[in-house]
Parts: structure tokens; C-alpha cells; sequence
């Protein structure tokens, strides 16, 4: 049995990997997904009370203590944002992880923040939120895949308001590409162009980086929760080869 260390990403929490899990289960496998600071469950999506800023480093500190809760030889994943997460917090995880996938996130490097990574071009400061705010979820819909109805009223009934900080904080050092361990990246074949993972796809194909595709809009963990928890435990059995 393996356990899975799960990130959610922007506007979501622990239980968009709920999918995902209740498939690993029957696979033989555990799943952990925590609330990053500031979302999740309990929290509002347009909460007028005013929150304090939240940091890169409250939600690396987040799945530092969730790999120590899942113990040795875990596999930890992040989708999206929560795969920006990922790659912040691996270097100070030393040999407590023995795999890292990253599903429809884009790369970045030590020093660089996540905004940085989310557009072609360099956005003007002018024109960003400010640090402490909070950027409103959207509801999904069937544009990005949704077709469900069922699915949709159970995403859009936990959607959350996201903290936009960490999108301005530099990326730690000893963080990937330059930890030890290196994440296995995935992409989704139906994610629409200009989303910040599919600028990365576009340079890994230019420079002949190895990816690996999955058959699934943007939201694979709640969109294609099998085609995910069976790409995890592969990934595992196959040393992320």
C-alpha cells in the first residue's frame, strides 16, 4: 500500500482529491489531502471579513507536516496550483518523499513566483491584486468539462475564494528543478491554451523534456478521478519511469 499526499489547487480544498481517493482505496492505496491555509472546507466564497495574508510558505508548511503524517516512502502530488505547491516544498522534504507528480501545473524554479510562471509575457505590477486579496472562485460549468449536472452543483457548492499572496512569493531554495528528487509532470489533453500549464507543455515539447498526458480537461482529479489514481499507482510501481 502506497499513500498519496494530495494538493489541491486554487478555489478548492482537500475534497476535490475526494474522487480520487475513493478510487486509490479500491486500488489498495490511501490518500491524504489537506485544506491549504485559507481554503477548504468552512471557508466562504465571498467572505466580506477581512483575512490576514496568506504566504507560499503557510501552504508549504502545510504538506511539510501532512508527508510527515503520511510517514516514509509517500508519493506527493499536486494538481494545478497545488502542483506550484509541490515543486516549492520539495526541497526541504529531503528523502521523506519517494515520488512527486505534478498534474497540469507549471514549472517554476528557485526564486521565481508563481505569477511569474502564468503568462507569455510579463504582467505590469500595476494591474495585479494586491498582496492581501482575495480573488472570487467562478463556477465551472460544462466549457471546462462539467458535464454533469450532479458534479457540477457538488463542485460549485465548495468553491472558495483563493488568497492571491502566494502567487507573489519567490519560489525557496532547494526547491525543484534543483532538489534531488524530481517530479514527474502530467498534462491534461484538453486544458485550453493559455493556461499557465500549457506554457510549460509548449516549452518542454520545444525543448524535448519528458511529460506525460492524460485524457481529461484541466480538473482531471474530479473530471477523470480513474485515468488519475491509476496514472499515481503506475507511476509508483515504475519508480517514475
Amino acid at each position: 500500500m502506497t499513500t498519496f499526499v494530495a494538493i489541491h489547487g486554487a478555489f478548492r480544498g482537500g475534497w476535490s482529491w475526494d474522487l480520487v481517493a475513493t478510487e486509490l482505496r479500491e486500488l489498495g492505496h490511501h490518500l491524504l489531502a489537506p485544506d491549504l491555509p485559507g481554503m477548504g472546507s468552512g471557508t466562504q466564497q465571498h467572505g466580506e471579513v477581512p483575512r490576514p495574508r496568506i504566504t507560499l510558505s503557510d501552504w508549504v508548511g502545510t504538506v511539510e507536516r501532512c508527508v510527515a503524517e503520511a510517514g516514509p516512502s509517500c508519493c506527493l502530488v499536486g494538481h494545478s496550483m497545488g502542483g506550484v505547491v509541490v515543486q516549492a516544498a520539495l526541497g526541504s522534504l529531503g528523502g521523506r518523499v519517494a515520488h512527486a507528480v505534478v498534474i497540469d501545473s507549471p514549472q517554476i524554479t528557485v526564486g521565481q513566483r508563481a505569477i511569474d510562471v502564468s503568462s507569455p509575457v510579463p504582467i505590469d505590477p500595476a494591474i495585479l491584486p494586491a498582496e492581501d486579496a482575495w480573488l472570487p472562485a467562478t463556477p465551472v460549468s460544462e466549457v471546462q468539462g462539467f458535464r454533469s449536472a450532479e458534479l457540477r452543483d457538488w463542485v460549485n457548492a465548495r468553491l472558495c475564494a483563493t488568497p492571491f499572496g502566494p502567487q507573489l512569493d519567490p519560489c525557496p531554495e532547494g526547491s525543484s528543478p534543483s532538489a534531488p528528487l524530481q517530479p514527474t509532470f502530467v498534462f491534461c489533453s484538453h486544458t485550453p491554451a493559455g493556461y499557465p500549464s500549457q506554457l510549460t507543455r509548449q516549452r518542454f515539447e520545444e525543448e524535448g523534456y519528458d511529460f506525460l498526458e492524460i485524457d481529461s480537461g484541466h480538473d482531471a482529479p474530479l473530471l477523470a478521478p480513474r485515468v488519475v489514481a491509476e496514472l499515481l499507482t503506475s507511476q509508483v510501481a515504475s519508480g517514475g519511469e
